[in-house]
Parts: C-alpha cells; structure tokens; sequence
C-alpha cells in the first residue's frame, strides 16, 4: 500500500523557469501540493475531446504541459518523469501537421496547428506522444499524421 504522503508534500517551488512557458500556469499560491524530487513518476494524459475552436490550443496538451511545468518546479529531473500523451477519437486532429490541420478545419492554407508548439516542448522534456491507429499500419499510410521526431529521436518513416 502507498501512502499519499511518500510522493507528494506542501512545499514552496522552486525557483527554476518552466521549461514549457506557453501555458498559463495553474495555482497562485507560493505554497504547493508538489510531488517529491526523489522520487520516479509515471503519467498518461488521454483524451477524445477536440480542442474548443480550431485556432486555440488542446485543453488535454495544456493539461500535460501543466504537469511537465509541475514536476519541473519540484525539481523532478527528466529521467524520473516517464509521460504519454495519447490523443484518440476527435482530439486526434490536433495531432496533424500544419497543411493537414488548415485543411481539416477549413482555415487559410498558411493558418499553423496551434498544438505544434506544445507538442515539440513537450518532445523535448520527454513526454512521448501518440495517436491510436484503427488497424495496423494506419499510422504508416496516413499522410497527414506528424512527421516532428519522436521522443526518441526517429522520426516516423
């Protein structure tokens, strides 16, 4: 059995920037529910809803990027934050690269995926991102899904 008290403690943050500075931050108090900087943590953030208008950010993505800035300002190093990011259903269009999202949402060909900036920060603190595929070999046929690196440094052939 695991006590709540072994992985989380009020404690102020650290002074460190977040390493993901583009969503707001959540809480104003000095003081925190933060989780402990010894210990190893996993997440997975999934969600099917899309993202409220098609020029704003995914509430799912920024629920994400909250706890990467979260766990950076307990001073959890990368190596102990292990978190997936499982976009499926009708949220799997904020997942698409630039061209495919205008064209799904009917905007200006050069109007961008506002999601694009989250996923690469995201990226790079680690967390590893993904779109379910209906039927093996979805994800390789599909023109329109990403081709941004994985978190593991390939990137989708």
């Amino acid at each position: 059995m695991t006590r709540w008290d072994t992985w989380i403690s009020r404690q102020m943050p650290s002074d460190v920037a977040p390493p993901i500075d583009i969503a707001p931050p959540a809480g104003g108090e000095l003081s925190q529910w933060l989780p402990l900087a010894w210990g190893t943590y996993r997440a997975l953030f999934q969600w099917t809803t899309p993202s409220a208008q098609a020029t704003s950010a995914n509430a799912g993505l920024l629920r994400a990027v909250r706890a990467v800035n979260l766990f950076a300002a307990a001073e959890v190093p990368v190596e102990r934050r292990h978190m997936v990011v499982v976009a499926s259903g009708a949220a799997t269009p904020c997942l698409l690269e630039d061209t495919a999202y205008a064209r799904q949402h009917g905007l200006p060909a050069d109007t961008g995926n506002p999601n694009r900036a989250l996923i690469e920060a995201l990226q790079r603190e680690g967390v590893v991102i993904m779109a379910p595929a209906c039927r093996p070999g979805m994800a390789k046929a599909s023109p329109t899904l990403p081709r941004w690196p994985m978190s593991n440094g390939r990137s989708r052939a």
